[in-house]
């Protein structure tokens, strides 16, 4: 879609540039000298350094905008599952400011700015995909950016995302183990009180 518009506006501005040139050319034709002659076909070369300028930058910043909204959705999935685990299984610790929603936005979307903002500033970058359908990272060339980022971004939210949930299983097995127990220690005692009802 981006690359269809650029193209029509460079075939656009060089049919302009062109009309303008012929124009000129028919009607000052005294002025046009040498090399001036040619100089006003040139102005495509310069279009098309400012067209892969644009398609550079947009992209940086459309894999910018993708990349972070990344971090932050898998991140927020991780905090939900932790917070979930705090509250459901009574954790009583100093973990308690992750249950502040306004605490734990901003630490999501910092987080999030500092791993997509490392390409910008030369640690990894950003490029098109291989199908040239949108941009994102630049996963080669960069391996130790890409490590550090599959561990930060996506296997440390797994681990936590797995781990709170398994706590949260468990404690809910353990809740419901004891609940049963006790069942079975006061049924027979409930057995004798209907007995006892029903003999009075």
């Amino acid at each position: 879609m981006e690359k269809e518009l650029i193209e029509k506006w460079l075939i656009c501005k060089q049919e302009a540039n062109c009309t303008f040139a012929d124009n000129f050319q028919y009607e000052n034709n005294s002025l046009l000298k040498g090399n001036t002659l040619f100089l006003s076909k040139l102005d495509i070369w310069e279009d098309f350094i400012v067209a892969i300028f644009l398609l550079t930058v947009v992209c940086a910043a459309y894999g910018f905008i993708c990349f972070f909204c990344g971090v932050v959705s898998i991140t927020t999935l991780a905090v939900i599952s932790y917070v979930r685990y705090l509250k459901v299984c009574g954790v009583k610790r100093g973990d308690t400011i992750l249950l502040h929603p306004k605490t734990s936005l901003i630490g999501i979307y910092c987080y999030a700015g500092f791993w997509a903002l490392l390409p910008i500033f030369r640690v990894g970058a950003y490029g098109p995909e291989p199908y040239g359908t949108s941009c994102t990272l630049a996963w080669k060339g960069y391996p130790v950016f890409v490590t550090f980022f599959l561990f930060g971004c996506v296997l440390l939210p797994v681990v936590i995302m797995n781990l709170s949930y398994a706590k949260i299983i468990w404690t809910s097995k353990m809740a419901q183990r004891r609940v049963s127990v006790e069942a079975r220690k006061s049924g027979p005692t409930l057995k004798k009180r209907d007995a006892f009802l029903i003999k009075v």
